[in-house]
């Protein structure tokens, strides 16, 4: 009867396994879906593959090189271009295959033999900001840019190098804002690269936390409000004036009493600033 009982077991605990076997499913994941490539040969890079199974990756282009080509789990990909002679850049496809899951597609391109990487830059909303960009070109270039917040230098060259981009002023708005620059080689034309500055956080901040005033009617006191975004003031309208009660940006408010107090004793009123997207503040009074 024990070994019944045993054999019972077993054959249980295989089914389990099996069934677990059975109800897990294929997962395939790219952490990139385009890679930009030098001009030059062996140039690399790499993507991550996230997977709980066997996958495969191949591509259209004999000018490249995946290492591995296929395999099982997690994985790290390597992906090798032979130089490129032509003035215009060449793409190519890579396809991540596991069975019964959609393909995963990987774009390839590749500079011509003048060629500008990153082909984006996004720098700070703080001044100063700066990035680095490579040329790379068979001979003398020049770079230009027509927004007035952004510096590059060097703005020429005689072979490949590098360029800085810098940001000359903090981006005042709350959205990114964007330039072009554009790199000039006589024998391989024109490139382009996009610049974007990151908007600058919405903030509101108050020049004091309480204000004194005396007990007399008109007697009046003043704050400022440092912003970047709408604000808007409650106050108890009966015994205070404020104003303005709303507004847009850097402002001074003043606060105005209405009346003259009949008791002796000292009262405390609070106004509160409430600002789109920021902490409302308060002043005691």
């Amino acid at each position: 009867m024990k070994k019944q009982i045993a054999l019972l077991i077993i054959l249980l605990s295989a089914y389990s396994v099996i069934r677990c076997d059975d109800d897990t499913k294929p997962e395939l994941e790219i952490d990139k879906t385009t890679i930009n490539l030098a001009p030059l040969a062996n140039s690399l890079d790499s993507i991550t593959i996230r997977s709980n199974t066997d996958w495969t990756v191949s591509t259209d282009a004999s000018w490249l090189t995946i290492t591995p080509a296929s395999g099982n789990g997690n994985a790290t990909i390597r992906i090798v271009a032979e130089a490129n002679t032509d003035v215009g850049e060449r793409t190519a496809t890579i396809l991540i295959k596991v069975k019964g899951l959609d393909d995963k597609t990987l774009q390839v391109i590749q500079g011509g033999k003048f060629y500008v990487l990153p082909r984006e830059v996004l720098l700070d909303s703080t001044v100063n900001s700066r990035d680095t960009l490579w040329v790379y070109s068979p001979g003398e270039w020049s770079a230009s840019t027509t927004s007035n917040w952004l510096e590059i230098s060097p703005s020429s060259g005689t072979q490949s190098g590098f360029i800085v981009v810098r940001s000359l002023s903090n981006n005042p708005d709350t959205a990114s804002r964007s330039a072009h620059i554009i790199l000039l080689q006589k024998d391989a034309g024109k490139d382009t690269i996009s610049i974007k500055q990151r908007g600058t956080q919405y903030y509101l901040s108050l020049s004091v936390t309480s204000l004194s005033l005396g007990p007399e009617s008109n007697k009046t006191a003043t704050f400022t409000i440092s912003s970047n975004t709408s604000w808007s003031l409650s106050s108890p309208l009966e015994s205070l004036t404020v104003s303005p009660l709303s507004g847009k940006g850097n402002a001074t408010i003043m606060v105005k009493t209405n009346s003259t107090m009949t008791v002796s004793r000292a009262r405390t009123m609070t106004l509160t600033i409430t600002g789109n997207y920021t902490k409302s503040q308060k002043i005691k009074i």
